[in-house]
């Protein structure tokens, strides 16, 4: 039965070939048919009788509009169809009907069959469109960490390690511009990798010139961050680097 249903459904199949790439998607489409008739492992069962509770999206505004020229009857983009004023038509509809149609409606909205919960009874599914629903996913779970940064929220590890590079003799205003940036970032929670390096010329003048250095940028810097991992140089003592992180307030 499954099989010959799924010969005459065409439901769309892209959703399908992403389930093989990532076995934390839910069940799709010919997949979710075929595991709600494994489930039920009765012959008599047909996707006339067979009985899911379906939470159904909106259709995107173009699928509305028909054609490349909006020439079809149908709600347009200008909010007279809910979309825009939050109205009924922008929110999912529920409903208990027959696997035959649920898989009617996703056939002519153009939508996918998602699993929702399938230990429930009857099975809930939802008639969406998957791309829309992951690429939406993708923007919100963006948004939230950028705000996170922003806000200096989370633990350290979430956020972006910045390198701030000094040079043995750098001079008094170009230290202080530098480490009024480091300031900054360690303020919203970032770690910082500071970079040392001397030249042959400051190293006769002071053999170490790198601490020097690292001495200058702690002045500035304050009680505003802790050695994660104290310095590591070369045996020329030009070049080093440390890991600073905020200090816990």
């Amino acid at each position: 039965m499954p099989t010959r249903m799924t010969q005459r459904r065409a439901l769309s199949s892209r959703a399908n070939r992403k389930k093989a790439k990532d076995d934390n998607a839910p069940l799709l489409n010919e997949h979710l048919i075929a595991e709600l008739f494994n489930m039920k492992q009765r012959k008599d069962v047909t996707v006339e009788s067979y009985e899911v509770r379906l939470i159904i999206d909106p259709a995107r505004p173009d699928r509305d509009r028909g054609g490349e020229d909006g020439d079809r009857d149908g709600p347009d983009r200008d909010g007279a169809d809910g979309k825009e004023d939050g109205g009924e038509a922008s929110r999912p509809t529920t409903e208990v009907c027959t696997l035959n149609r649920a898989l009617d409606i996703a056939h002519e909205r153009e939508l996918d069959l998602m699993e929702v919960n399938l230990r429930q009874d009857p099975p809930v599914l939802r008639a969406v469109d998957y791309d829309r629903l992951v690429y939406t996913q993708k923007r919100q779970a963006a948004k939230a960490a950028r705000e996170k940064r922003e806000r200096g929220g989370g633990a350290i590890s979430d956020r972006q390690v910045k390198e701030f590079k000094f040079r043995a003799g750098i001079a008094d205003h170009d230290l202080e511009r530098k480490a009024g940036n480091m300031m900054r970032y360690l303020e919203r929670g970032h770690a910082i990798r500071v970079t040392l390096t001397a030249r042959q010329r400051s190293l006769n003048n002071d053999a170490d010139a790198i601490l020097t250095t690292l001495d200058r940028v702690k002045e500035l810097v304050g009680d505003l961050a802790v050695e994660a991992r104290g310095m590591k140089a070369n045996d020329r003592k030009s070049f080093g680097s440390l890991l600073l992180h905020p200090s816990k307030k």
